[in-house]
């Protein structure tokens, strides 16, 4: 057992650690060589214990969680050997307290604050894992490519392209109205008419061939019917080919000639005027005018398919008078470039006109007809 320290001692500023001498197996104290040894090797203990622990390099390398039923070993010294009461007696007194043991503002905190605040301390967001990251980043990516950017040139360039095409549409609309927009209304109204008459006519012309049709597919009167329509075809080719005079209605025009010849060009013109009125048979001056016909002027003769005409130049055609006469007075059609000319130009609508000049078809020089089609369905 150690023996109590002296009661005369002063009290220090702190209370240290009580230091106990170990009995010894004969119970004698060990010599004062030995005695001043332990006693320096117990200094070297106490300022070890006293001094702070170093502060950990990061939050993962601080102390975790202390056990509390594990005794702080940072607050009691290590154990020394056995300590000579008479040398603890006669070390000096410290007159203040020791520089472990004052206050310093600049010295760490003690090792059980430091693992407190380490417990305490928020747990630091793991880094995401490669696969994560690379994930994250390839649809953070796309993503931005496919999110939309507008800056000022883009929008000026999208603006530029709505105002051209806009002025496309209106450019294109313009000109489809420009053909007929320069006609007056009674012009607009003549060639709304023709136009109605025309799809009468084509109309009717369909219903005849149906009929045709029909009858030429029926057993009874087969024959018969071929028969009638290979003459009623042969009419009208011959109509159409000049080589039948033909009569029906259709319009009288007379032009004479003024100072100047009318020309070649002028008179053909209106030949293709009334065919485009729908004339089936025409003539001038006896002369019948079929799709092979021409105009050329020799001096000052006007001649026609090489038959010379002498003015003034009658033109008969057989068609819709309705339709023929408004063709022609067209506004800078063919009776207007026939009045530039010098000409006067009359037309009339008699009840019925003939054709009576003819005309053998030629043979033609490089068309021939295709063989007929001898599948079943036909």
């Amino acid at each position: 057992m150690g023996e109590p320290k002296d009661s005369n001692e002063p009290e220090r500023a702190e209370p240290g650690p009580e230091v106990t001498a170990p009995s010894t197996a004969s119970g004698d104290a060990p010599p004062n060589d030995e005695a001043e040894h332990d006693a320096a090797e117990h200094d070297d203990a106490t300022t070890t214990a006293d001094a702070p622990p170093p502060e950990p390099k990061s939050p993962d390398d601080a102390p975790g969680d202390e056990d509390p039923d594990r005794p702080d070993t940072a607050d009691e010294p290590e154990e020394s050997g056995a300590v000579d009461p008479t040398a603890a007696e006669s070390r000096p007194e410290p007159t203040s307290a020791p520089e472990a043991e004052r206050p310093d503002d600049d010295a760490p905190a003690p090792a059980h604050h430091v693992a407190h605040h380490a417990a305490h301390r928020e747990p630091r967001e793991q880094p995401p894992s490669a696969a994560s990251t690379g994930g994250l980043r390839g649809w953070s990516g796309l993503r931005t490519l496919l999110r939309p950017r507008l800056n000022t040139s883009q929008l000026i360039v999208a603006v530029l392209c709505a105002a051209l095409g806009f002025a496309l549409i209106v450019q294109v609309h313009q000109n489809q109205s420009d053909n007929l927009s320069s006609l007056r209304q009674s012009d607009l109204v003549r060639l709304l008419d023709d136009v109605t008459q025309r799809t009468q006519t084509l109309e009717k012309e369909q219903s005849e061939l149906t009929t045709t049709r029909d009858k030429l597919k029926s057993s009874s009167g087969s024959q018969q019917a071929a028969i009638d329509l290979a003459t009623q075809r042969a009419e009208v080719q011959g109509i159409l080919s000049g080589r039948l005079p033909a009569e029906g209605t259709g319009i009288r025009l007379t032009i004479k000639q003024g100072t100047q010849v009318v020309g070649a060009a002028t008179m053909f013109n209106v030949l293709e005027e009334l065919r485009n009125a729908g004339a089936e048979a025409v003539q001038v001056n006896g002369v019948r005018l079929v799709a092979s016909s021409w105009f050329e002027v020799h001096g000052d003769t006007l001649v026609a398919d090489g038959q010379p005409l002498a003015s003034p130049y009658v033109w008969t055609a057989i068609g819709d008078p309705d339709t023929l006469a408004p063709a022609l007075g067209i506004p800078g059609g063919a009776l207007a470039a026939v009045r530039n000319t010098g000409a006067t130009a009359e037309v009339t609508t008699p009840k019925k006109v003939e054709v009576t000049a003819t005309r053998e078809p030629g043979t033609p020089q490089y068309a021939t007809p295709k063989p007929a089609a001898t599948g079943s369905g036909s």
